[in-house]
């Protein structure tokens, strides 16, 4: 059984560290003795905080070590420096201080990580289960087939494990490619521009060598969302998920044969499935979440999108997750069949009805009142949080 290293990510979220300190202490860890904790600090200030608390932390399952940086790396050439501890470790798992875990994280990393440190398809293991795909406002809901974890194209950075091997490769490439980036179809352009992402990075390279990373269906860790380098206001619940508490004795793994498999934008990637149920000669392009950016790539696509296209089958928005509207022939409007040769004016829908038939599907009980209230209340914070910027 792999047993890998902790490494927890610090800067000066002194509350951030102690909370996640008290998860991990309150973890799971039997069967398993002499496991590795590392606590890494970016310089902040003389008098940081962390410190105290990093030191004072009693690790009662292994080794502690405690790095404290005497200049500031910034929070991707931290992280990178972190992932370098795979050279010691084997193999670790990485948490930056604003994440929670469950009972259970540990023995799920250690299985996962022996399971799949031989498939060279798998860049790396994550703890965080996501219920929402972070460049839309709907749930995303993966399919289920029996398996514990599925597969996709993204990077999870909110709880995830790299091995020697992996790691080492992706460094490699890295030292090739650190500079700046350029739009590509294939991964969504809005992570290109991110200033001080190192996981861009890795999203680029995922992309080149088609690697995947693990994904539980029940997650094994949370993100309380707060202030920091990427989020200037604290969200305590936007990233918030429900945790598996219980260790399972033997886990069902998926592989690259058997895993449901998604790309960079959460679209399914069994596209010969779709032509055989949609009845069409080639591939489609999906674009069920309304955020693929090479639509013409192909002759038909399956979209949720109101485009200029002929339209030549549509289907209801009825059943969870929402290929399966697709793959029952649900018959409706909210999703649309496109034939992208034949340009002409769509007058099946409006994109306003589109809208209010997407949050209609997604969010069926949340009534007007409510919503008003949430924009209500929305608007006012934003509006004084610009002003206080402004005071000050």
């Amino acid at each position: 059984m792999s047993k890998p290293a902790i490494v927890v990510i610090a800067y000066n979220r002194e509350e951030s560290l102690k909370r996640l300190l008290d998860y991990i202490d309150q973890a799971d860890y039997s069967s398993f003795d002499g496991i590795d904790l590392v606590i890494s600090i970016d310089y902040w200030k003389k008098n940081n905080p962390c410190y105290r608390i990093a030191d004072e932390y009693n690790w009662r399952f292994g080794r502690k070590r405690v790095i404290k940086h005497k200049k500031n790396l910034g929070l991707k050439e931290h992280i990178l420096l972190c992932g370098d501890m795979t050279e010691t470790f084997d193999s670790i798992i990485l948490l930056e201080d604003d994440i929670i875990v469950s009972p259970a994280f540990y023995k799920y990393a250690a299985a996962a990580c022996e399971y799949y440190k031989c498939h060279e398809e798998v860049m790396g293991v994550g703890l965080y289960s996501s219920k929402q795909y972070g460049a839309t406002e709907y749930p995303f809901e993966p399919e289920k087939n029996g398996k514990d974890t599925y597969y996709e194209k993204w990077v999870v950075t909110w709880g995830e494990c790299f091995n020697r091997d992996r790691w080492r490769e992706f460094r490699e490439w890295y030292s090739r490619n650190s500079g700046e980036l350029r739009e590509i179809a294939d991964v969504p352009h809005y992570i290109t521009h991110w200033e001080k992402s190192w996981s861009k990075y890795l999203a680029y390279y995922m992309n080149e060598r088609n690697l995947f990373f693990v994904s539980p269906y029940e997650s094994y860790s949370s993100n309380y969302h707060d202030k920091g380098i990427h989020q200037e206001d604290s969200n305590d619940s936007a990233w918030q998920t429900v945790m598996q508490l219980s260790a399972s004795d033997s886990y069902d793994f998926s592989n690259l044969g058997n895993a449901i498999k998604y790309d960079s934008f959460h679209e399914r990637m069994d596209l010969g499935h779709f032509r055989k149920i949609l009845r069409i000669e080639t591939d489609p392009v999906l674009d069920l979440y309304g955020q693929t950016q090479h639509l013409r790539r192909r002759r038909y696509c399956l979209s949720t999108r109101v485009l200029p296209y002929r339209i030549v089958k549509s289907y209801g928005l009825v059943l969870h997750p929402i290929e399966e509207n697709v793959f029952r022939e649900v018959p409706g409007k909210g999703i649309y069949l496109y034939d992208m040769s034949d340009k002409c004016r769509n007058r099946t829908t409006t994109t306003y009805e589109q809208k209010h038939r997407m949050l209609k599907y997604y969010y069926p009980l949340i009534g007007y009142r409510s919503l008003i209230v949430c924009a209500i209340f929305d608007i006012k914070g934003k509006i004084l949080n610009k002003l206080s910027r402004y005071i000050k």
